[in-house]
Order: C-alpha cells, then sequence, then structure tokens
C-alpha cells in the first residue's frame, strides 16, 4: 500500500484480477474494451512512424485499457476511461516545463 516500505520492489505482490504485465514495469489494469478496435488513417500512420514501419493498407486494430501502471508504480489514466466522467470527477495531469539552456 505504501510503495516507499518496499522501494526496491521486492515484496511479490499479486497482480489484481485481469491485469497484464506487459514487461520492464509496465502494468495494463482494467477495464479494457473488449473487442480490439480499428484505428483511423491518422492514427495508423502515427503509430508506423513512431514504430519505423513502412506505412501499409494492412488494417491496424488496439485493444483500450483504462490504466497503465509504470515502473515507478504511479498509474496513467487514458482518456478513452476518463471522458466517460463528469468533468469535476476527472483526473487532470500535473504538467511540468523544462528549459534546457545551451
Amino acid at each position: 500500500m505504501i510503495p516507499d516500505l518496499d522501494p526496491d520492489g521486492s515484496s511479490n505482490v499479486a497482480l489484481p484480477h485481469s491485469a497484464r504485465d506487459i514487461g520492464e514495469g509496465f502494468i495494463f489494469l482494467r477495464a479494457r474494451k473488449d473487442d480490439p478496435c480499428p484505428l483511423c488513417d491518422c492514427e495508423a500512420a502515427a503509430l508506423h512512424e513512431y514504430l519505423g514501419l513502412p506505412l501499409s493498407d494492412a488494417v491496424i486494430s488496439v485493444r483500450w485499457w483504462a490504466k497503465l501502471r509504470i515502473p515507478t508504480r504511479q498509474n496513467c489514466y487514458s482518456t478513452w476511461k476518463e471522458k466517460e466522467k463528469l468533468l469535476e470527477l476527472c483526473r487532470t495531469a500535473c504538467n511540468t516545463k523544462v528549459s534546457c539552456l545551451s
């Protein structure tokens, strides 16, 4: 419950029900869409570019998950699920501005 008491993550805590460990400390957490959804052309192009793959005519489908736990044990929330809530109940991100001086 208190990650600071186990900084190296040595306690073998079981994953929550229906969670999926995708490796390197990243874990998908429920809710999720039951069926994969096809990406629109601009989303598919962005994914191809990010992965460094050539564009193809194949339809790319993805499964939406509500949360992602990152290696620091923080949860990232997707807009897919958050936008279903009332505005007052939505989680808002804290943004940090970084300036690089040359």
